[in-house]
């Protein structure tokens, strides 16, 4: 028996220890990420995955926002800044009719309210529909007349002489030919050459040449108006055989002044609305 057994302790190296494993190499992840946080892989995917709808910078603001407001410390700061504010408040606010309580330690705070709007609100209130828009050399209209904001008057248009010498050849001419505007020899003689129109090309047509004026052939009148910028201003005239009237504007020689200083009189303003381009 004792021939069989070991006669040392020492130990044999088995199979297995001379076997050599092969060496598993550990796999590699590399995603880019972008610094917006989002995999350049997965950009175009993105939206709709639901990693995307879960951790969007809006939803991590959102919870730490959450957190923060369900923090003790955060709450105790935000009480504490409260009762301090409404303590002085309330002291004085209710200083006016109780005195006494300003001998308790306070901060004086002004607490001066005024009761009335800001003054661009009373200034609408109290601005007028028929004067609100400025149509330009001191002329006021409401929102029918506001296409003649677009066409102020400026200081290089028509002179008084001008006018006056537009009224004597129109007191010649408009008796003896009528609405047929060609024979008007007279007008046509006039060195700063009005312009005839019918009422609907007179201004969005021919608004540039409201500096040298503009004669106004209606078709189912014999009435026959006359819009210029002259002396700065707006100048507004009608013109009946031999007739004249001045409505807007500087009143030249020979004619009835019928002017409303700063508004449009309300016996022009069809014909206005008439020449008013459209579109």
């Amino acid at each position: 028996m004792t021939d069989v057994l070991p006669t040392s302790t020492e130990v044999r190296p088995s199979l297995f220890s001379k076997m050599r494993l092969p060496k598993i190499k550990r796999p590699t992840f590399r995603v880019r990420i972008d610094a917006d946080g989002v995999p350049e892989k997965h950009r175009a995917e993105w939206p709709s995955m639901e990693v995307a709808q879960i951790a969007s910078r809006g939803r991590v603001l959102g919870s730490r926002v959450l957190i923060l407001s369900q923090s003790k410390i955060m709450r105790s700061a935000l009480i504490g800044v409260g009762l301090f504010a409404g303590y002085h408040l309330a002291i004085n606010a209710a200083s006016a009719w109780m005195p006494e309580i300003q001998e308790l330690p306070h901060v004086s705070l002004a607490m001066q309210i005024d009761h009335r709007p800001p003054n661009f609100i009373m200034n609408m209130g109290q601005k007028s529909a028929a004067t609100y828009f400025d149509l330009g050399g001191g002329l006021q209209g409401d929102g029918r007349l506001a296409w003649m904001a677009d066409y102020r008057p400026r200081p290089d248009g028509l002179t008084v002489g001008n006018l006056n010498d537009l009224v004597a050849a129109m007191r010649k001419d408009l008796p003896r030919f009528g609405r047929v505007s060609k024979p008007w020899e007279n007008v046509v003689a006039l060195p700063f050459g009005p312009k005839v129109s019918g009422a609907e090309q007179a201004i969005s047509k021919f608004g540039d040449r409201l500096q040298t004026g503009i004669l106004i052939v209606l078709r189912d009148s014999d009435v026959v108006p006359f819009v210029a910028h002259a002396e700065g201003q707006w100048s507004v005239l009608l013109f009946k055989d031999k007739a004249c009237r001045a409505f807007v504007g500087p009143v030249p020689s020979g004619c009835e002044d019928r002017t409303k200083s700063g508004t449009v009189p309300n016996d022009v303003r069809p014909v206005l609305s008439m020449i008013a381009p459209r579109g």
